[in-house]
């Protein structure tokens, strides 16, 4: 959260400092390849930013159907200053360039389906940027989320979850539960929309307002 940096900052004002100069400088197009931390579990998806520039929108959600997952945010709200751009895809963007995240994995884990799957993303870019051999996807049938809804905890507890990231959940479904260190009930999650769980932080510690559910809305 400290793009584009500064290259008198701190160590991470540098490195952003570096990979704004290094990286997003010198390349046309940018995937930030994201995988779930140890208490997260992700539903495959990818961020494509709207900025409010038709041309550059076009180009980063064509660049988000080729590839070749399922699921789309379109995703709005980062600063439109580059020098303010918090992000390292929102570095690119703010500089006319597209520039997405995936989500890919869950658990800090390396499993090969979910490796496999990253190379496809990369693979089927490449191919539909004319890097490679081949054609991308055409991936029209994507479903497209226009809204994200974070389901935050009412109560200090212990999380259990009753739901699972890919499962579509109707508004008023019960999402999980928090008790206490001796097991007696402290608050419900429930759905405030109908939507497909994105995200979900499954680690057995929950703060009140943290947000162990996200759920996107198409």
């Amino acid at each position: 959260r400290v793009f584009p940096g500064r290259a008198d900052g701190s160590a991470t004002e540098r490195l952003a400092d570096f990979l704004t100069r290094e990286v997003v400088r010198r390349t046309d197009y940018l995937i930030d390849l994201h995988a779930g931390s140890w208490h997260e579990e992700l539903w495959p998806h990818v961020y494509a930013p709207v900025v409010g520039d038709a041309a550059l929108d076009r180009r980063t959600l064509a660049l988000a159907r080729a590839t070749g997952l399922g699921h789309i945010v379109l995703f709005t709200g980062r600063p439109p200053d580059p020098d303010r751009s918090i992000s390292f895809p929102n570095t690119a963007q703010t500089r006319g360039k597209p520039g997405l995240t995936v989500e890919i994995g869950q658990r800090g884990e390396r499993d090969a389906a979910s490796v496999a799957r990253v190379m496809d993303v990369a693979t089927n870019a490449m191919r539909h940027l004319g890097m490679l051999p081949g054609t991308a996807p055409a991936n029209d049938g994507a479903i497209l989320y226009r809204t994200l809804h974070e389901v935050q905890s009412p109560a200090t507890g212990i999380l259990h979850p009753l739901v699972r990231a890919g499962e579509l959940v109707g508004a008023g479904a019960l999402l999980g539960v928090v008790v206490d260190y001796f097991g007696a009930p402290l608050a419900e999650l429930r759905a405030p929309v109908q939507g497909v769980v994105l995200i979900l932080n499954a680690a057995p510690s929950i703060s009140e307002g943290e947000t162990p559910v996200t759920i996107g809305v198409s």
